[in-house]
């Protein structure tokens, strides 16, 4: 199924890194980047359509992102950039007449 799939991650789901050693290290989420290939395994949402609840996620580091990969994290890049705010505004008064 080539359908966006939303994945829910809690504190019971383990993480896990493969190596470059082959092995399966233990993880944590926070040490998944952006544009690395990862492997999920979990059931279906009863609640919510398209939403997996993540019991295991594997990623690959050695595992090279692919050019549709690599453009899609540049475009994501780029609209937060546009977004990001320095919180160097003004603050806006009413005005009363």
């Amino acid at each position: 199924d080539t359908s966006k799939k939303l994945i829910d991650i809690t504190t019971s789901t383990k993480t896990f890194s493969f190596d470059k050693e082959n092995k399966m290290v233990k993880s944590g989420f926070s040490k998944i980047e952006p544009g690395q290939r990862i492997f999920v395994v979990g059931f279906d949402d009863l609640k919510v359509d398209n939403k997996i609840n993540a019991s295991r996620i594997v990623y690959f580091t050695v595992l090279p992102a692919s050019e549709k990969m690599i453009k899609l994290k540049n475009s994501l890049e780029a609209e937060d950039q546009t977004k990001t705010s320095t919180g160097s505004a003004k603050k806006l008064k009413t005005i009363t007449q």
